[in-house]
């Protein structure tokens, strides 16, 4: 069956990203331990829980002052979370080689202060038709409802969807569902597996991009 529905995963896929860079900064302004900022920055039942939208961005940053006892304020805090982002330049020509051809739509685990941002910061997402964001969804990949939630809302059958995302987990959870799925490991690797899959790529677009 033609494929007719591709779903990016945002973070290394479309957007590369480098969690250390704000944990290195909160360590400096806080004047805390760096193992003590991942800790309790990215990896804690407050951050799955402000991922899957059960906090706000100000609960959960009241919440790591309650359990920490920095004096940061909102908005330097918010402009560090942020901070860790930067384009994948020969993906994004990809999506608008992609464009009209194929709905594209995103899956992604992600919070409400970076999702905020990508959509201010990096145009190439409002190529993107439809978002599942975990923070609004409630729901975290792998999860295998977060997957039939997207099929759902883009009336899409698994067989005419691909998903692409950087973790292996995260396929394998798609592809259980019998969604086609590309591990990301480079773009050239991602056009190949595509070309393979029938999906139509501009080729002079993708090599103008790539000067």
């Amino acid at each position: 069956m033609p494929i007719t529905t591709i779903i990016f995963d945002i973070g290394n896929v479309i957007l590369h990203f480098d969690y250390l860079r704000a944990a290195r900064r909160f360590a400096e302004v806080t004047g805390l331990p760096l193992e003590t900022i991942e800790k309790h920055f990215y990896f804690s039942e407050l951050e799955r829980l402000y991922s899957k939208g059960k906090l706000s961005s100000d609960g959960f940053f009241d919440a790591l002052k309650r359990e920490l006892g920095f004096t940061v304020d909102f908005d330097t805090f918010a402009t560090i979370w942020n901070d860790i982002f930067w384009l994948n330049h020969s993906v994004e020509e990809l999506i608008k080689a992609l464009k009209g051809k194929y709905r594209l739509a995103a899956i992604t685990n992600t919070t409400d202060l970076h999702f905020r941002y990508w959509l201010e910061n990096f145009p190439v997402l409002r190529l993107i038709e439809t978002f599942f964001p975990s923070h609004e969804t409630g729901l975290r990949k792998p999860d295998p409802e977060l997957f039939h939630l997207a099929l759902k809302q883009l009336k899409a059958r698994p067989e005419e969807t691909v998903f692409v995302d950087d973790m292996e987990e995260n396929a394998q959870a798609a592809q259980a569902l019998g969604i086609r799925t590309v591990h990301y490991r480079s773009t050239e690797e991602l056009k190949s597996e595509f070309e393979k899959l029938g999906i139509i790529l501009e080729s002079k677009k993708l090599h103008e991009g790539a000067r």
